[in-house]
């Protein structure tokens, strides 16, 4: 079913489908005087389809951009966020507003407007129109998003963990190449939209700095997306006696501690004691008081987190005094 309408003998037409839903809106003009409506129609010259959703266009900060807009005939560009008039075509002579016209050009018809030096300011919805009609030009930056990062600016995994790194842009119209680098050093390259790198974290790999790049002819500045990798480090432990000698007299002090060695900050849930194969306390110090021959022996510690364990062991030997008889 077709609705239609005559204004300033241009015929509307608004094209529906079979559920009546509005799909299109087509503008036909027509090169005759007739008000027959059927010859009309058979002497249409040219159909301009206007969608009914915006445009949408990406740009990159010092970007020179291109806007066409789709109309027949314009009169005004206008940004829809200021409600800022940037130019006018009334009379046959564009004119931009005085504000901006170091950076801002449109042609004679004022179909199109060409931004130079595209900012962070210049973002927003650009509409040219008349009277009736009007095209709207949604202009987004290009951005880079590190998927696994869920827009924070640090990660956290395990060591010795498979990790993904994902980044991606949100234009997929135009290829650059994209990298993931850290320390300078390029990781893994993809000419695409996305660049994943995978690997099995390292002690090396905390608070690591991954920086991923895009670049294109078309980008006067190269983006960036940047994360820190903060790793849950496995534990790294040696057991320290004190007195340091692991000779003790029979009756005396010493105590056994269990202690990280690695100098991160490897945080460790638990631990656990033996002696000669048996289980002891699970306290990260043991302590003798008064010793005996029987607490001699070989001392294991075992350390545990969510990334691993490690263990340290020591070997105590415990003295008699040894008594002189005259």
């Amino acid at each position: 079913m077709f609705l239609k309408t005559k204004v300033n003998n241009d015929l509307t037409i608004w094209m529906n489908n079979q559920s009546g839903a509005l799909l299109k809106q087509v503008i036909i003009e027509i090169n005759c005087s007739s008000n027959d409506e059927d010859e009309a129609i058979s002497n249409i010259t040219k159909i301009s389809i206007l969608m009914n959703e915006t445009s949408l266009q990406y740009a990159s900060i010092g970007e020179t951009i291109r806007l066409d807009c789709l109309l027949e005939i314009v009169q005004f560009w206008r940004k829809l966020t200021t409600h800022f008039i940037v130019a006018a075509c009334e009379g046959g002579s564009p004119v931009v507003h005085s504000t901006i016209s170091n950076r801002i050009y449109v042609s004679d018809t004022c179909h199109i407007l060409t931004i130079h030096n595209f900012t962070k300011e210049d973002v927003g919805i650009y509409r040219c129109f008349t009277i009736n009609t009007k095209h709207d030009i949604n202009i987004t930056l290009r951005t880079l998003t590190i998927v696994e990062a869920k827009g924070y600016s640090i990660i956290q995994r395990k060591e010795g963990e498979n990790v993904n790194l994902t980044c991606f842009m949100n234009e997929a119209k135009h290829d650059p190449i994209m990298h993931w680098r850290a320390d300078e050093n390029v990781l893994v390259s993809n000419r695409s939209n996305y660049v994943i790198y995978r690997f099995e974290t390292q002690l090396t790999d905390d608070r690591k700095h991954f920086v991923c790049t895009a670049n294109n002819s078309r980008f006067n500045h190269p983006l960036k997306a940047e994360v820190q990798l903060n790793l849950i480090l496995k534990p790294r432990v040696a057991v320290i006696s004190s007195p340091p000698l692991p000779t003790v007299k029979k009756g005396h002090t010493i105590t056994l501690s269990c202690q990280e060695k690695s100098g991160k900050n490897g945080t460790i849930d638990s631990f656990f004691w033996s002696h000669d194969g048996k289980l002891l306390s699970n306290n990260s110090q043991l302590q003798f008081t008064r010793t005996k021959i029987a607490d001699a022996g070989m001392y294991k510690c075992t350390a545990r987190n969510r990334a691993g364990e490690d263990s340290g062991d020591i070997e105590i030997t415990v003295t008699c005094e040894i008594f002189y008889l005259n």
